[in-house]
This record gives structure tokens, C-alpha cells and sequence, in this order.
């Protein structure tokens, strides 16, 4: 996407990803939509690194 900061609406997002299980895009609709902006346009040496960096380092928790 390249709007900042609008919401995707539930009709996009199933047109986005169509052939898809309906209760998968479903709670896709449903989902929290966050947007990440790195304030220094055309840098891609922060941002995605600190992201990697921070979904790398999660740990999941099975019982």
C-alpha cells in the first residue's frame, strides 16, 4: 500500500486477496491496521532492520 496512515476497508482487503478461506480474510477485516513510517524518507537501513531484529527475537510460548 502506498497511502500512510487510511484505514483498508474489509471490501479491499477481500478483493486484495481473493481465493482465500473466507473466515481467514474475515479475520483479517477484523485485525488491528497499524502503520509504520520511518520519518526519514527513501531510508530502508532502520526500519526494516529494528523490525527483523525484533520479530527474530519473540520466542514463542507453547504448553
Amino acid at each position: 500500500m502506498t497511502g500512510m496512515g487510511d484505514r483498508i476497508s474489509p471490501r479491499v482487503l477481500r478483493r486484495t486477496f481473493p481465493g482465500c478461506n473466507r473466515q481467514a480474510v474475515r479475520e483479517v477485516t477484523r485485525a488491528w491496521q497499524i502503520t509504520l513510517i520511518d520519518p526519514e524518507w527513501g531510508r530502508d537501513t532502520l526500519l526494516w532492520s529494528f523490525l527483523a531484529e525484533f520479530l527474530n527475537s519473540l520466542t514463542l510460548h507453547t504448553t
